[in-house]
């Protein structure tokens, strides 16, 4: 309880930025220092190699799907236009036939009027022939028939003759009429026929290329869909790349913002106080438990504190380039020295107890100049 009140003493906080800043005195520009571990960069480089090669696999399936789909949505289009000509070629034959139709029905209605007109003049020459027939016999014969009035007989004869042949020369006129729009109707009829059958074909053929433009329209969903489905794992893939790429830049570079949110954590735990300089009881770093049992540098730099600090226990603060501060507070132990550069990830000594976990534990802050900044932002995300 007594470290906790000391730790939020802003008198003791006052002292701290003070010595943080005469701190800053001796080493406001570090020397380069050895190169960066080479095992966490080779690492990196050896999966970002990977990752680009599994980007290029990724490319070039895109580009085939791509080529896939283009290719079917020719073949749509040639599709579509097939369909269409067949519709325009349905659309004249149905015209046809319904012209023929109509054709076709006038010559039966024209038919049954001659058929009606024929039976008319058929019953008037049977009527004639049945008046022909007591005078023929008589002048043939000569009975039955009285003298004074075969004068008038022959004139009725000769009248009904003159009849008869006017109306057999009218019915082989409607015969023959009758037989030319039977062979007419004959010739429409098969036309009718064709005509049937070229529609129901060319009906037929749509359908089929009704169904080739759905099975087209269906792989085409099915390969659009795998494109954009490529399309994401390849923009994911690049993330990760140009994370990679941004993880090995902030190894091999000593300038620590150029690490910001790729930094490592100082100790394996769990998060016990949160970064809140704005509360009651401003928090301006953050309180780990800590499971592991050694404190590492998060970045290259040099040692600008490693002794007792009052409400803090034993601290150590490194000095980065750029003037950033990283502190580590409730140490154990610690063997580094004053001005020591050390690397990123090196061992700078070991967690005590720490009073807001109640067991061990570590309190980490990081400063740019005096400014408390919060380690979260600046620490890999886990």
């Amino acid at each position: 309880m007594r470290d906790t009140l000391v730790l939020n003493n802003p008198l003791l906080r006052c002292a701290f930025l003070v010595l943080v800043v005469l701190l800053g005195y001796w080493g406001t520009a570090l020397p380069p220092g050895p190169a960066c571990a080479q095992s966490p960069a080779r690492s990196l480089e050896k999966d970002l190699s990977q990752t680009r090669n599994k980007a290029q696999k990724h490319r070039k399936a895109l580009q085939s799907l791509t080529a896939k789909e283009r290719r079917l949505y020719t073949d749509l289009a040639q599709t579509e236009k097939r369909i269409q000509k067949l519709r325009d070629r349905l659309s004249q034959q149905q015209k046809r036939l319904e012209t023929l139709r109509k054709q076709q029905r006038r010559l039966s209605q024209e038919t049954k009027g001659l058929q009606a007109r024929q039976q008319a003049q058929e019953q008037a020459l049977q009527k004639v022939l049945r008046e022909l027939w007591p005078l023929h016999l008589a002048r043939k014969y000569g009975g039955g028939m009285q003298t004074d009035s075969w004068a008038e007989a022959d004139r009725h004869l000769t009248w009904l003759k003159t009849y008869y042949d006017q109306a057999e020369v009218h019915l082989m006129q409607l015969q023959r009429r009758a037989k030319a729009i039977a062979a007419k109707t004959e010739e429409h009829e098969a036309l009718v026929q064709k005509t049937q059958s070229t529609v129901a074909e060319l009906t037929q053929t749509r359908e089929r290329l009704v169904e080739d433009r759905l099975t087209y329209l269906n792989r085409v969903r099915s390969i659009r869909s795998q494109r954009l489905a490529k399309e994401d794992q390849l923009a994911a893939i690049q993330e990760t790349i140009d994370s990679l790429q941004y993880r090995l830049k902030s190894l091999k570079s000593k300038n620590f913002k150029d690490q910001k949110g790729y930094l490592p954590w100082p100790a394996r735990g769990s998060v016990v106080q949160e970064f809140a300089p704005a509360a009651d009881q401003p928090h301006r770093g953050i309180g780990l438990k800590v499971s592991s049992s050694t404190v590492k540098a998060v970045s290259w730099g040099k040692v600008v504190h490693n002794d007792q600090l009052r409400g803090f226990g034993h601290v150590v603060i490194l000095l980065h380039q750029g003037g950033y501060y990283s502190l580590y507070a409730f140490l154990a132990q610690s063997d580094v020295r004053m001005g020591q550069q050390v690397e990123k990830g090196e061992i700078i000594g070991k967690p005590g107890y720490y009073p807001q976990a109640d067991a061990t534990g570590l309190y980490f802050e990081l400063r740019f100049g005096q400014k408390a900044i919060n380690p979260e932002v600046w620490l890999v995300s886990r």
